[in-house]
């Protein structure tokens, strides 16, 4: 086959308006997408130093510029590659998460595959530790709370875009006004770092006993000591008594309150050890209530600890006589129960008059 001049003249005519129509691509991406969209496609090439595919060849990823992958790269948000705006698609369709998240996940490419693991992990963990399903509903108040706790932490400028790299796609030197508007871009990349989120496990329904009896040991071990001192006490009266000691009337107001007690603080240990826990939530209100909150706050959606709080929120306060004898402080007995631990912290009282029945005081223990 024989080339004549028109024919030389005409391939290098198609030559050269392939040429523009690259150059034009170019900035046309760069308006719509800047220069990361720059760099991210121009990390390598295939084509040859004349940007003309000769043979036809297999085309490389630079020689798809035109193709429909790279328009759906620029669909509602800059910057935002196909797989991305995939991912996006999924967490907005599946998940709840609002459109208006992707364009502040878009500083970090890496942002949306991370968000869409996180979710998909955190829906995990809630079908196996909380035996149900997460519901979109959930799901999209879940990716609110995320993205409300994310940092979001704004590019740095890095390095130049790589000129040969485009030229080499383009086929010739890009013109001097365009060369010099992407030399001088510098490329930035910013970061998205999203909060740690761990579901605190759920028991098997049929451990909750268990679970229970663990979480309370606690209190239970509080109410082995409480047995343990006001048996004690009792047996101190009971020796004075068998010496012939008459006991006054303060004397004998302790001893019955130490014998009542007793009997509560037995009776909670003994439905304790049969997994009946209402009687230790009951006699100890306050300070049970607040061993919950404080250790067991996750787990209050479970029916028998809602019940145990119910419970104690329930329980009235200790009532304690007060000293009667002349001369000596009403709460000399009340002071003697703190001091043996016997009233704790967030337990209610009463300090009331023995004689009258008459409420002197009532109030909380406090630090």
């Amino acid at each position: 086959m024989r080339l004549t001049a028109v024919g030389i003249r005409n391939y290098q005519d198609k030559v050269e308006a392939r040429q523009d129509q690259r150059e034009k691509t170019i900035m046309d991406l760069y308006a719509k997408g800047g220069a990361s969209t720059i760099r991210k496609l121009f990390g390598q090439s295939t084509v040859d130093n004349r940007g003309i595919n000769l043979f036809d060849t297999k085309k490389s990823s630079t020689d798809d510029l035109e193709s429909t992958d790279i328009e759906k790269s620029y669909l509602e948000t800059p910057n935002v590659s196909t797989k991305n705006l995939a991912i996006a698609e999924n967490l907005i369709k599946n998940f709840g998460m609002n459109p208006s998240a992707v364009a502040k996940l878009a500083i970090d490419p890496t942002s949306f595959e991370r968000l869409e693991k996180y979710i998909n992990n955190l829906s995990k963990q809630f079908s196996e530790k909380k035996f149900k399903e997460m519901t979109k509903e959930m799901a999209a108040e879940e990716i609110g709370s995320i993205l409300d706790s994310a940092i979001f932490k704004q590019g740095t400028t890095s390095g130049k875009l790589d000129m040969s790299a485009i030229e080499k796609y383009v086929g010739r030197e890009l013109d001097s006004l365009y060369k010099t508007i992407l030399q001088e871009e510098q490329l930035s990349s910013g970061a998205v770092v999203f909060p740690e989120r761990v579901l605190v496990e759920t028991p098997d329904p049929a451990k909750i006993p268990g679970f229970i009896k663990s979480a309370l040991s606690s209190p239970y071990n509080r109410a082995l000591q409480e047995q343990g001192f006001l048996r004690r006490e009792i047996a101190k009266f009971t020796a004075l008594t068998n010496q012939g000691t008459n006991l006054s009337p303060s004397q004998e107001n302790e001893k019955q309150w130490y014998v009542e007690r007793n009997k509560e603080v037995t009776r909670a240990i003994n439905e304790f050890k049969k997994d009946r826990f209402g009687e230790l939530a009951y006699i100890y209100g306050g300070s049970f209530l607040q061993d919950m909150l404080r250790n067991y706050a996750s787990y209050e959606e479970l029916a028998p600890i809602q019940e145990l709080i119910s419970v104690s929120e329930d329980a009235p306060p200790i009532r304690i006589p007060a000293n009667v004898l002349a001369g000596q402080d009403p709460r000399d007995f009340l002071n003697y129960l703190i001091q043996k631990r016997i009233l704790r912290v967030g337990d209610q009282f009463i300090l009331y008059d023995p004689t009258t029945n008459d409420t002197i005081l009532q109030d909380y223990i406090t630090e």
